[in-house]
C-alpha cells in the first residue's frame, strides 16, 4: 500500500511539473519530482568497496540495471567503453555476486541488489583511490576520443578561503546527490556515463611555500 501511494504521490508531482507555466513553476515543481523519487543509497561496508578494484566493476554494476543479460560474456565485454575481455566480464560478475551487489531476479537475469550505492562522502581506501585515478585516465581519453555532443569537459579557477572552500566542497556533494535523483527517474536509461569531479590545490599558502611568503 505504501508503495502504491508513493507512486500516486509521484504521477501527482508529474501532473503539476507538466502544467506550469511559468521557469520559476517548473523549477519548483522539478524540486519537489526529484525529491519525491530519491534514491536511498546503500553505503558500502569495508569488505564491498573491492567494487572499485577494478572500473569496469562499476561500469558492469551499473549496466545491469537496464542490460538485459545473462550468460553472454562475450556481448557484455563488447559494450563497455573502451571494451573488455569475455574472461574479465565473467570475473565482474562473479565477484559482484561474491560482494553481494547483483543477484539474479525470477527470470534468470542479473541486476543490481541496491539500485544506488555509495561509499559515503569522505571513505579513505585505496581501491577508491585508485578507481579515481583510472577514471581521471578514462577522462583524458574521452577528450581525445569522444566527440563534443557527447561529452561535457570543464574546469574552473577559484580563489577560496578555507571556510568558503568547505562550503565549495558541501555544494559538490548536494550537486552529486541532485544527479542521482535525476539518475532515478529516467526509466529509459540504455548507456552509462561518468561524471568526474575534482576540487584540488593548485597553489601553496604563506607559510608552506618557503620563498613564496617572503
Amino acid at each position: 500500500v505504501g508503495h502504491a501511494e508513493n507512486e500516486s504521490r509521484f504521477f501527482k508531482k508529474l501532473i503539476y511539473f507538466s502544467k506550469a507555466k511559468s521557469h520559476a513553476e517548473k523549477n519548483d515543481q522539478l524540486e519537489q519530482l526529484l525529491s519525491s523519487r530519491r534514491p536511498h543509497a546503500k553505503t558500502l561496508a569495508a569488505e564491498e568497496l573491492s567494487l572499485f578494484k577494478k572500473w569496469y566493476y562499476v561500469i558492469i554494476r551499473d549496466m545491469l540495471n537496464y542490460y538485459w543479460f545473462v550468460d553472454d560474456y562475450a556481448s557484455l565485454a563488447a559494450r563497455l567503453d573502451p571494451p573488455i575481455k569475455p574472461a574479465e566480464a565473467k570475473e565482474a560478475i562473479q565477484n559482484l555476486e561474491i560482494m553481494g551487489l547483483i543477484r539474479k531476479n525470477e527470470k534468470g537475469c542479473w541486476v543490481p541488489a541496491e539500485s544506488v550505492v555509495s561509499t559515503g562522502d569522505e571513505i579513505q581506501s585505496l581501491h577508491v583511490v585508485n578507481f579515481h585515478l583510472q577514471m581521471l585516465d578514462m577522462a583524458k581519453r574521452a577528450m581525445e576520443k569522444t566527440p563534443k555532443k557527447n561529452r561535457d569537459i570543464s574546469s574552473l579557477s577559484l580563489a577560496l578561503s578555507e571556510p568558503k572552500m568547505d562550503l565549495v566542497k558541501s555544494e559538490v556533494r548536494k550537486f552529486r546527490k541532485k544527479l542521482l535523483q535525476i539518475a532515478a527517474t529516467d526509466d529509459s536509461a540504455g548507456q552509462i556515463y561518468m561524471c568526474n569531479i575534482q576540487l584540488f590545490p593548485m597553489t601553496r599558502t604563506a607559510g608552506n611555500s618557503g620563498e613564496a611568503g617572503k
